[in-house]
């Protein structure tokens, strides 16, 4: 159900570096489609223009959708689990967060780090330590950004989509 409508024309305008135009067309999918799983493709495809697009406060509001949307209720029977790209757009919320300078992103790393060491979630922890490099670039520490640079370990091969971004962010900062 993706081949055409909001999705591909979201798609080609991504592809040609149309970053804001393709979020307006993931929004709208995200806003507009009936089923659950196209307001979270819609929304987390929404936050990764406008991250391209360095408007991080709006790519923070889109990835909100897909973290608040799909965080679970267990009291409902049967429980509601999270989506699986949960971990991913708590990531890129924080990372949102961040960079907008929003004093909320130590609220995700901390939420981040906590679920991994209940859970011994190694994944969870280095999206936690990417995000506080990330606030310390904003905030043009140096020092601490290197320091967490290098705490943030994520191998390529076990998350190749967090790893890139993650590199690409720190190469470019």
């Amino acid at each position: 159900g993706m081949d055409s409508g909001s999705w591909a024309k979201g798609q080609s305008e991504r592809d040609a570096g149309n970053y804001e135009a393709a979020a307006e067309f993931f929004n709208q999918l995200a806003t507009n489609g009936t089923r659950e799983w196209e307001k979270v493709y819609g929304s987390f495809a929404e936050g990764e223009c406008w991250e391209l697009a360095h408007k991080y406060a709006d790519a923070a509001k889109a990835f909100d959708l897909v973290v608040k949307g799909s965080a679970g209720d267990t009291t409902k029977k049967p429980p509601v689990l999270p989506h699986r790209l949960w971990l991913d757009a708590k990531y890129h919320l924080g990372m949102s967060y961040a960079l907008a300078k929003n004093p909320a992103a130590l609220q995700v790393a901390d939420e981040l780090e906590k679920l991994g060491k209940d859970e011994s979630l190694g994944a969870a922890e280095a999206r936690g330590r990417a995000i506080r490099a990330a606030k310390f670039a904003a905030d043009g520490d140096v020092t601490k950004f290197t320091e967490f640079m290098k705490k943030t370990t994520v191998r390529s091969f076990d998350e190749p989509e967090m790893w890139f971004h993650f590199k690409l962010f720190s190469a470019e900062a």
